[in-house]
């Protein structure tokens, strides 16, 4: 388990600061997410498919079935809110759905 985790964890890491949090402006952090987001619909599919496959990831953790269900709460809220147009892009930026599931992973495992 401990050579799993420390193999999947700065790649879990590594694409949620990239999508969620990886520029900053005026003190607003944001990632590649937020300006994907701004290429209607197809923005949209590319982050939601992004953040399946960190999903898809923490099936290499003993995860219980209740993270996994929050993880793809957080993705599908993620994705119904992002199809409106420009709210969606500002709430996608605020709401980052990696961050909050990689967070989801370290409390189940801490």
């Amino acid at each position: 388990m401990e050579d799993t985790t420390k193999m999947i964890y700065p790649e879990i890491e590594r694409l949620s600061a990239l999508m969620d949090d990886r520029f900053e402006l005026f003190g607003f952090h944001f990632g590649l997410n937020f300006i994907l987001d701004l290429i209607p619909e197809v923005g949209d599919i590319v982050t939601t498919l992004v953040a399946l496959y960190i999903f898809g990831l923490s099936y290499k953790y003993p995860v219980s079935k209740w993270v996994k269900f929050r993880m793809l709460l957080n993705i599908a809220i993620y994705f119904v809110v992002g199809l409106i147009p420009w709210l969606g892009d500002i709430f996608g930026a605020w709401f980052k759905p990696n961050r909050r599931n990689l967070t989801l992973i370290q409390k189940f495992l801490s």
